[in-house]
Order: structure tokens, then C-alpha cells, then sequence
């Protein structure tokens, strides 16, 4: 599972697996994809009965719901959603992960840097205010997107986010 790939901080230097990302765009035809093609052949019965391939919506190989691309290739923070402890890493390389990662983007240019976001969010009061805010699962802590709007951001500061980056 990626999960187990995201952690504080870190990324792995390459991927231990690979997500096909197939959507209209990044695969209108397995044509070229045959060695694909071949891989997804025995869960095309089961892929063709989706609701979006029946109405012709998408074809059968492609993704149901995809996230943006953009999500995975422009600088974002990844978050594992269950975890012990909050895990955010910052990433500028592509990394296509799935939906038990979130991803964080940058909304508007006066706001945190990314690097210095990533700081705050795996600080020890960043961990406190996750453990009174986020749902608990046994030992686990539910981190998910409405958890993270919530998350309390001090007003910004170029000097601390310069500080928090090191720069």
C-alpha cells in the first residue's frame, strides 16, 4: 500500500508500485497500450458494469472519478489519512498516489509556502490539535479533507515561513 510509503517528511526515492492514471486525456485508446490492455483484459467484465462505461460516459479502462492530473504533478503536500501520527511530506516530482492519501495544494500566493505548511503540520502542536480534532479509529487518527479546512493556520508571515524553510 503507498500509505506505508508517506511519512513524515519523506517520500521514497521511486515508487514501490504503479497507478495507471487512464482517463480520457492520458489514455483515449489502448491502442498504444497494449501490454495494459492485456493487464486490464481480465477485469474488463466487471469494469464494463459501472454506472459512467454503460452510459458511455467513460470507456471501460478509464478511471471512474479521477482526480486532476494537476493534483499530481504541481508542488502539494501529501497526508496520509489513517495513521498513529499526522504524516505530511512536501512533493515537487510527480506522484500519483490514491484516495487514502490526501493531497494539499497552495490556493493563493500570499499564503504559507508549501515547505513551510508541511513544517506546521507535523509540528508537536499541529499533532495536539489533530489528536482533540481528528476522528479516532482505534489507534488511528482520520485525518481527511474536512480536517484539514478546519486546521487553524496563524496569519502569515514571510519571516516565520522563511525561518520554517530555512531560508
Amino acid at each position: 500500500d503507498e500509505t506505508v510509503s508517506v511519512g513524515r517528511y519523506r517520500l521514497p526515492a521511486e515508487a514501490a508500485r504503479a497507478i495507471l492514471y487512464l482517463t480520457k486525456h492520458t489514455a483515449p485508446s489502448l491502442n498504444r497500450l497494449p501490454r495494459i490492455a492485456a493487464h486490464l483484459k481480465r477485469f474488463r467484465p466487471l469494469l464494463e458494469r459501472r454506472r459512467e462505461v454503460q452510459k458511455g460516459a467513460i470507456a471501460w479502462w478509464h478511471l471512474h472519478w479521477p482526480r486532476e492530473e494537476r493534483l499530481f504533478v504541481e508542488p502539494r503536500i501529501l497526508s496520509v489519512q489513517m495513521g498513529r501520527v499526522p504524516q505530511f511530506a512536501y512533493a515537487v516530482r510527480r506522484t500519483f498516489v490514491g484516495f487514502s492519501v490526501n493531497v494539499v495544494t497552495r490556493r493563493e500566493e500570499a499564503a504559507w509556502s508549501l515547505p513551510a505548511l508541511t513544517a506546521m503540520l507535523n509540528s508537536s502542536w499541529a499533532a495536539g490539535w489533530f489528536e482533540r480534532n481528528a476522528k479516532h479509529r482505534g489507534v488511528h487518527l482520520e485525518i481527511n479533507g474536512n480536517v484539514l479546512r478546519q486546521f487553524p493556520l496563524p496569519p502569515f508571515a514571510a519571516d516565520v515561513d522563511a525561518e520554517l524553510v530555512g531560508h
